[in-house]
């Protein structure tokens, strides 16, 4: 639901990264280009195929840490295979086994999974999953056991691009759910989590459509509410749709919305004033008492951080709940304020 900016900071971890994985933590650990060459030993490979596997040897340091859209090592490997091409091999070695999961094992991509992405996405502070943004997507430690509750996804199918199968910016960790519902679609995902455009980190938007508030606000009924999804990039709202069924995912979080309409009403400047001074002598920081009003992480960095998140901002702000830095009290994005909405049964609109 949001993107993360390339900076030095991620690029340093993305650095951290690739030595965890080169060097290992275990005792007799095989790194990746250990394992690899081991693969080259296979008689049922073929030239051409040796040749891949190669090539992903002597650029395996570039692979790791490549930013996307990676043209550059794609267009290299597409010279021996096409990305269709890789899918469809299939190597004879005592039982069929396809040529991409012989890659991705050798690549550690297990490692990555059970010893070192919990790690990384600690340090991104990504505790939900990065496509729907309303389930949990962490990892817990309870003694020396460590307990995962997400899946890894690609931007890039490891299928058809395995050599970026431990490439650290083509790892995208989201829930188990939306992970089921790109296994049937092995094409490329427009949702990349990484982004070197600032002004790309937030593509999609949230709101309440006016006329269901309106609605709302004379009758009472919450099943009248209906949460608007948007992108302002060509595309991706409709490829979001089709994979996650975002907008009716978060039809089910209409009672979310809801009480956010009703903090709209009651939280005018004299009972936020009250609640503000309390905060101040509780010793609570002011930077966080946008949290306590909405009950979720205010900040758009931290979308992230907890479910629903994305969809609570973006509604509190339409409604004028929060803002950055401050509060203010409920004024809809087209000025008019959503107590004194009305809805004419007769015509259908607002007035």
């Amino acid at each position: 639901m949001r993107r993360i900016l390339i900076d030095d900071e991620i690029r340093a971890l993305a650095s951290s990264y690739k030595d965890r994985l080169k060097f290992g933590r275990q005792r007799n650990y095989k790194s990746p280009k250990a394992k690899l060459k081991e693969l080259l030993e296979q008689p049922e490979l073929d030239e051409t195929q040796k040749r891949y596997v190669r090539m992903i040897i002597a650029k395996w340091d570039e692979l790791i840490l490549v930013e996307p859209p990676f043209k550059s090592v794609i267009e290299d490997f597409e010279q021996i295979y096409k990305a269709d091409e890789v899918s469809r091999l299939t190597i004879k070695n005592g039982e069929k086994k396809k040529f991409y999961k012989m890659i991705v094992d050798a690549m550690r991509y297990d490692y990555v999974q059970e010893s070192i992405y919990a790690n990384v996405m600690d340090s991104l502070g990504i505790r939900t999953c990065v496509y729907c943004n309303a389930q949990y997507a962490f990892s817990y430690s309870s003694g020396k056991k460590r307990f995962i509750n997400y899946e890894l996804d690609h931007w890039l199918p490891k299928s058809k691009y395995p050599y970026l199968c431990t490439s650290f910016y083509n790892l995208q960790p989201c829930c188990p759910k939306c992970n089921k519902s790109k296994l049937n679609e092995d094409t490329v995902h427009p949702f990349c989590l990484y982004t070197r455009d600032a002004n790309k980190l937030y593509p999609f938007k949230f709101s309440i459509d006016n006329k269901s508030c309106a609605e709302y606000l004379l009758s009472h009924n919450r099943d009248v509410l209906r949460i608007a999804f948007a992108s302002d990039e060509d595309g991706l709202k409709e490829n979001m749709e089709q994979l996650f069924g975002i907008s009716h995912q978060y039809q089910a979080h209409k009672d979310i919305a809801e009480e956010i309409l009703w903090k709209s009403k009651i939280y005018n400047k004299t009972i936020l004033d009250i609640y503000q001074d309390s905060f101040k002598e509780l010793g609570f920081r002011k930077s966080d008492f946008n949290r306590f009003v909405l009950s979720n992480y205010d900040r758009e960095e931290d979308i992230l951080k907890r479910p629903l998140s994305k969809m609570m901002q973006d509604i509190a702000k339409q409604l004028g709940i929060i803002k950055i830095g401050g509060y203010s009290k409920g004024v809809l994005q087209d000025g008019r304020n959503c107590n004194t909405l009305s809805y004419d049964r007769n015509n259908g609109g607002e007035d």
